[in-house]
């Protein structure tokens, strides 16, 4: 579903502030009166105030912790990532040996 323009989040502001009830709005603007509920800023620190609590538990940060787990372990599994990684490793060893820098070698001849 797309979201809201700039424009159409204004609107709805306009006519919330105007005392116009969302099922109105709603019916006015073409969009469910769910999205024109959310819009109101009391709604919207409420939604706020949920997340960071929600955040703050601890089953809920151990499992994004696994998730992030998960990802990065796929992450480096991909082939463009380990020769990214096998190439700084290389120039790593080459600085390490006392090489300098890597000016106008390629990577070929490494």
């Amino acid at each position: 579903m797309p979201r809201l323009s700039k424009e159409q989040k204004e609107k709805i502001r306009e006519l919330q502030e105007k005392g116009i009830s969302d099922a109105e709005i709603s019916k006015m603007l073409g969009i469910s009166y769910f999205t024109v509920y959310c819009q109101r800023p009391e709604v919207k620190e409420r939604k706020r105030e949920y997340m960071r609590e929600y955040y703050q538990r601890p089953e809920v940060k151990e499992r994004i912790k696994k998730r992030m787990r998960e990802y990065w372990k796929k992450y480096y599994q991909r082939p463009e990532v380990k020769e990214r990684k096998r190439e700084y490793y290389q120039k790593r060893k080459l600085e390490k040996k006392g090489g300098g820098g890597l000016e106008g070698i390629a990577l070929s001849e490494i």
